[in-house]
């Protein structure tokens, strides 16, 4: 195996794991790149046949944690009673 074959295939990994920023550097590091740039830029092409997938599966888990998060604020609101203002819409 080549080894940009591999170090596509192992960027395709971080992707999987989700790794958090601060990951993803160590994983680019562990690369042999100095810049996580370099390795998204070069092996990071995403798999997908639409890029966009990504970014409605996040506004889709946006939306639910807005939506979970509203429903805390008016349940802890209920609970305290109208104490709370600032929450209100």
């Amino acid at each position: 195996m080549q080894t940009r074959s591999l170090r596509r295939r192992l960027l395709r990994l971080a992707y999987d794991f989700n790794l958090s920023p601060r990951e993803m550097k160590a994983w680019s590091q562990n690369l042999g790149h100095e810049s996580m740039m370099t390795s998204l830029t070069s092996y990071g092409a995403l798999r997908n046949k639409r890029p966009g997938d990504h970014v409605d599966a996040k506004k889709r888990q946006f939306r639910e944690i807005t939506s979970d998060s509203m429903r805390l604020i008016r349940a802890v609101k209920d609970v305290w009673g109208g104490g709370i203002t600032y929450f209100q819409r």
